[in-house]
């Protein structure tokens, strides 16, 4: 281990992902009790986002400890493994999100039938496993004990296994790039089924949802595109580190892709109408009046809505059902 011990500095220190650390784990936090009361969302929706919402919630507070904490065996730091696993499981898990919705626009209805939460659960088990193993593989040292390197990810010898990881997340990354050009696609062309078939959606010009489905896909996958697409690029050999260029590239790109913790959950809990009203109950706990009207209101606007939607998708039920489904889990 002695001549795999540490060498290099780190260049993420204490004082810069600490802070930021503090505010993943509190919006995490918030974001995971909102999303355990939020019982009417889909088990789907609601599954995938607690899943992905620990994972942030563990990259916050794995940030939150200094350095030296997790020194082990000769000051080998240990503290980028946890961090890149808790990231990796994200990743991974905005992808799985990603499929998600192009399953439920194919499928439509059938979604449900072939979508189980026994089957969610054991997606989200396997995302688990599966960014151990890419982390490991990331940090692979054929010289280094039990395989890894100590060093920080810019000292890790460049190796066809460490390549392999890399590749395969770079990979995931564009995956949803292609998904986000198919669900566009198929929503265009329901929307304008929908326009030309449904005399109501004429009328109202209900298809103009269309372009609000769409935005919120062009956000959701440009963010995570953004994100994480130049940090994964730096870990391929293509960028020296030992020049002040090479120093301050790794220093933004990891942030950035530390930052897409905090991003998500604006993107996958806060869009959600449900997950804002339980927010704002649990925020104003100590004022019951309020609380009882913000309730009430609440009611009204659900009741409201199930009553409106009816009678327009009465001419064309299945194709609108296709379309909510998608509206639901983008």
């Amino acid at each position: 281990m002695a001549k795999n011990a540490s060498i290099a500095s780190p260049i993420l220190m204490d004082h810069t992902v600490i802070p930021v650390g503090f505010i993943i784990t509190i919006e995490n936090i918030f974001s995971f009790l909102v999303l355990y009361r939020c019982t009417r969302l889909n088990y789907q929706i609601r599954i995938l986002s607690i899943n992905l919402c620990i994972s942030d919630l563990l990259t916050g507070l794995s940030l939150c400890f200094p350095l030296k904490f997790y020194h082990f065996s000769e000051s080998c730091g240990f503290k980028k493994y946890v961090n890149s696993f808790f990231v990796t499981i994200s990743l991974l898990t905005v992808t799985v999100m990603d499929i998600d919705r192009c399953l439920a626009i194919h499928f439509g209805i059938k979604y449900y039938i072939y979508i189980s939460k026994r089957f969610l659960i054991s997606v989200c088990t396997v995302c688990w496993f599966i960014s151990f193993l890419i982390t490991y593989m990331v940090y692979f040292d054929f010289t280094g004990y039990y395989g890894v390197h100590c060093e920080p990810i810019f000292s890790t010898p460049k190796n066809s296994i460490t390549i392999c990881a890399s590749s395969f997340l770079l990979l995931s990354i564009l995956s949803n790039v292609i998904m986000f050009i198919y669900l566009v696609r198929k929503i265009r062309k329901r929307y304008l089924y929908i326009k030309d078939k449904n005399v109501l959606t004429r009328s109202t010009g209900r298809y103009t949802e269309q372009g609000i489905v769409i935005k919120k896909l062009l956000a959701i996958t440009g963010c995570f595109i953004l994100c994480a697409t130049p940090y994964i690029i730096t870990t391929f050999p293509v960028l020296d580190y030992s020049t002040p260029f090479g120093k301050k590239v790794h220093t933004i790109t990891a942030l950035t892709i530390l930052s897409n913790s905090a991003i998500n959950p604006v993107l996958y809990v806060w869009r959600f109408r449900e997950a804002r009203y339980q927010l704002r109950r649990s925020l104003c706990f100590w004022n019951q009046s309020y609380v009882e009207k913000l309730q009430l209101r609440h009611n009204e606007e659900n009741a409201s809505y199930v009553i409106n939607l009816g009678p327009a998708i009465l001419p064309e039920n299945h194709i609108l059902t296709k379309s909510n489904v998608l509206c639901q889990t983008c």
